[in-house]
């Protein structure tokens, strides 16, 4: 007679178990328990005031009477927590984009924005050549020295400290830029001005990728980016914007040779490249 398996009920516990033992564990790799978090304390209140974001096209997570943007006067106790969670996010999303994107030309590499470097481990981590840099505000940037410690990167991931709206130049001598997660925080005016100086921070021949949840041309889906588009006015002033923007503000730019990679992952679903003529 065969030997009756565990229940479903036992199998279920044990997919639970694991999961909050990958996941919710502070010292695993993959720990979530930041982002978490975040949407609990400091994004689920916005959301209950979604009607007072729609009727106002201001953020209600923070008061745009006391503070420049979300980034500004960050409370100590939310920063690592934050910082955290966006790790966590884009680690996942990172993984993603270093195996649907081609690197290997890749030699010098430069996170704008780019909070704990998960994109600068795990392609330093995959192409041996490489360098990386990060490039953030100073809270940013000390968590991101110690991830890289953790990582045992500090020989190849350069740490910046810096604000591209403030500073009269991004880092220079790379050859690839990237804007993850970054784009979605702004209006329009804010977004055109970083990738100006993205431009003018590359090579002739540099290529500049926007990593984000693109939004249908009829900006009414993928569901997934519709929401974070959403969740961006209850945030910030910016929203998720479409391809098709994405490639005009790049091709006013100075770009070209502008294409998409569309890809599925936790917080983008492709990434937009564009060359410098």
């Amino acid at each position: 007679m065969r030997r009756a398996g565990p229940a479903p009920g036992h199998r279920r516990r044990a997919v639970r178990e694991h999961a909050a033992e990958e996941y919710l564990v502070a010292e695993k790799p993959d720990y979530f328990g930041g982002i978490v978090r975040v949407f609990d304390q400091h994004c689920a209140p916005g959301w209950m005031r979604l009607e007072d974001a729609l009727r106002t096209n201001a953020p209600t997570t923070w008061d745009p009477d006391t503070q420049v943007s979300l980034f500004d006067n960050l409370d100590p106790a939310f920063v690592g927590d934050f910082w955290a969670g966006m790790f966590s996010m884009s680690t996942w999303t990172a993984r993603v984009v270093a195996s649907s994107v081609d690197f290997t030309g890749t030699r010098r590499f430069l996170d704008v924005g780019g909070g704990g470097t998960p994109y600068g481990i795990v392609l330093c981590q995959q192409n041996p050549e490489l360098r990386a840099t990060v490039y953030d505000l100073p809270q940013a940037c000390e968590f991101a020295r110690g991830k890289i410690t953790e990582a045992g990167l500090g020989d190849r991931i350069e740490v910046v400290e810096g604000d591209f709206f403030v500073d009269a130049a991004l880092p220079g001598g790379h050859d690839t830029i990237l804007l993850s997660m970054i784009l979605h925080d702004w209006a329009e005016p804010e977004c055109r001005a970083i990738l100006d100086k993205c431009w003018r921070a590359l090579p002739p021949g540099g290529r500049l990728m926007i990593s984000e949840l693109l939004v249908d041309d009829t900006k009414d889906g993928p569901v997934d980016a519709a929401l974070m588009s959403i969740h961006m006015l209850v945030e910030t002033f910016g929203r998720n914007y479409t391809e098709s923007e994405y490639t005009r503000w790049l091709t006013d730019t100075g770009f070209d040779k502008i294409h998409t990679i569309r890809f599925e992952a936790l917080s983008a679903n492709g990434v937009v490249i564009g060359t410098k003529a």
